[in-house]
């Protein structure tokens, strides 16, 4: 399923985007306060921009597919998981809050500015072609595996 959309400030209403198996988004931009919820498997080809306060992605996985797309939040935004696929190089940003899985397959995510926070408990996996180039926290207990590098280092 392909989805393109231009996402607009309708009074009193609330944009739910229910996945249930995949959706795929193109050039993505959400307008300042519009209430835009989002659940479910959505992979993202395009540049994501989101100028919203109400935006809730905290029942999605993004996967970034596309090749040297960018995503930038005016808020923090909350995503339950993140896969970054694709290749090139992928400027994030704002602050983004990944609170369960991260798996970076092909592709650098780097932070131009903000930070990448993870608090999830799931073992992060990487690869020789995929990894943060920028700030990145975790919060919580316990000790975490973090992939670096390009695989030469």
């Amino acid at each position: 399923m392909r989805i393109k959309f231009d996402i607009k400030r309708i009074p009193s209403m609330l944009l739910l985007l229910s996945v249930c198996s995949s959706a795929v988004l193109a050039q993505t931009t959400i307008r300042a306060g519009a209430e835009v919820k989002v659940k479910g498997q959505v992979s993202v080809q395009g540049p994501f921009v989101n100028n919203s306060d109400k935006l809730n992605v905290n029942e999605a996985q993004l996967t970034l597919t596309g090749t040297n797309q960018s995503l930038t939040t005016s808020s923090p935004l909350a995503l339950q998981g993140l896969t970054v696929n694709g290749g090139g190089t992928k400027p994030f940003l704002g602050d983004w809050n990944i609170t369960n899985n991260l798996v970076l397959t092909n592709g650098v995510v780097s932070v131009a500015s903000g930070k990448i926070l993870y608090t999830g408990n799931t073992t992060l996996t990487g690869s020789t072609t995929s990894f943060i180039n920028g700030p990145m926290y975790q919060r919580g207990s316990g000790s975490r595996f973090f992939p670096i590098g390009t695989g030469n280092v």
